[in-house]
């Protein structure tokens, strides 16, 4: 069993966040398609886990008991313009902020929805800490470019997928 920490996982989100972003910074096309989800683009993966952590950052700061919906979640699908890396970029590295602070503010014991049995943010902590990890390398493997992870990172995430499957 892996035992990482509601703070491990909170700051392996921050640090996931920035290396996506960094990916952004570097000129990659959006426009690639991700061979891993090949009906997205890198754009739309991108969109896709902004989204996610926003939407996970409104459940923790509400300590939501049931799920909302996603027309509750602002900027649920990342800016207007499309194609503009520096608006991505600006609207990714924000949903990241704010599911950090929402985790932090609330502990890991902090009764809040979720469509597992674990129904506390460190249950959100954790998936998105995963999640973050396996879209990286996605992001990763469209734009062309290295992907490492930590290993402990690596463990829990496949961990994670045995216990939630």
């Amino acid at each position: 069993m892996i035992t990482l920490t509601y703070a491990d996982h909170v700051a392996h989100i921050e640090r996931q966040v920035t290396l996506l972003r960094s990916l952004l910074a570097s000129d990659a096309d959006l426009t690639a398609t991700v061979p891993t989800c090949p009906d997205w683009t890198l754009e739309e993966l991108v969109r896709h886990v902004g989204g996610a952590l926003r939407w996970a950052a409104l459940l923790v700061s509400e300590r939501a008991t049931g799920n909302i919906p996603d027309e509750r979640v602002p900027l649920l699908d990342g800016p207007a313009e499309r194609g503009d890396a520096a608006a991505l970029d600006a609207w990714f590295g924000e949903s990241g902020r704010l599911l950090a602070e929402a985790l932090r503010a609330a502990g890991p014991d902090t009764p809040v929805w979720s469509w597992y049995q674990d129904h506390t943010a460190g249950f959100w902590a954790r998936r998105m800490c995963n999640e973050l990890a396996v879209h990286r390398a996605d992001a990763a493997l469209a734009a062309g470019r290295p992907y490492e992870v930590a290993p402990e990172v690596a463990a829990d995430t496949v961990e994670e997928w045995l216990e939630i499957v």
